[in-house]
């Protein structure tokens, strides 16, 4: 799979929404984060949520799991440390299915 570079949206402009500009360039940039769910047998997108930078990783992912109709197993759910928590625990479990997360840097013993 190809990493894709981050989606760039730069509005400028005054507080009327009417004169808000998107422009590829400027002085400040609003980034936007792409979360998706992908069936590593299939490689087909399951789910897809976007969201600005200040929005975590591990928030999503009961976000992601709700866009799969519960009728459909999961037999596993894969993700980096970031999604070592209680809620991705928890969701994850919810939905019958095996969290492969590595503990979080910061996890303690």
């Amino acid at each position: 799979m190809e990493e894709q570079p981050a989606l760039r949206q730069c509005v400028t402009g005054s507080d009327d929404a009417q004169s808000l500009q998107t422009r590829t360039c400027c002085h400040w940039t609003i980034w936007r984060k792409i979360h998706i769910g992908i069936d590593e047998e299939t490689l087909e997108v399951r789910a897809i949520e976007v969201t600005t930078s200040n929005v975590g990783d591990a928030p999503m992912l009961p976000e992601l799991l709700s866009q799969i109709p519960n009728e459909q197993d999961i037999g596993s759910v894969t993700a980096d440390g970031a999604y070592d928590t209680r809620k991705c625990h928890d969701a994850i479990a919810n939905r019958n299915a095996h969290a492969v997360i590595p503990p979080r840097k910061n996890a303690k013993p």
